[in-house]
């Protein structure tokens, strides 16, 4: 199984939201990956919601 994390950012202007999709894995190992995009998201003076998909993910641990 491929454990790598995969996500897709969009930002939706109308809704006001910044939507991840994860597609991969999310493990314990790859949640600090995911952190680093939502940081990134907030360093660029975005201040939308953020909601993050894991309904395309191929795993997610529950520890993650």
């Amino acid at each position: 199984m491929d454990q790598t994390l995969q996500a897709h950012v969009k930002l939706d202007v109308v809704s006001d939201v910044v939507r991840i999709s994860v597609r991969g894995s999310l493990t314990q190992a790859s949640r600090p990956a995911l952190m680093q995009i939502i940081q990134r998201v907030r360093r660029m003076g975005i201040i939308s919601h953020i909601r993050v998909d894991l309904g395309l993910a191929a795993f997610v641990e529950s520890s993650a």
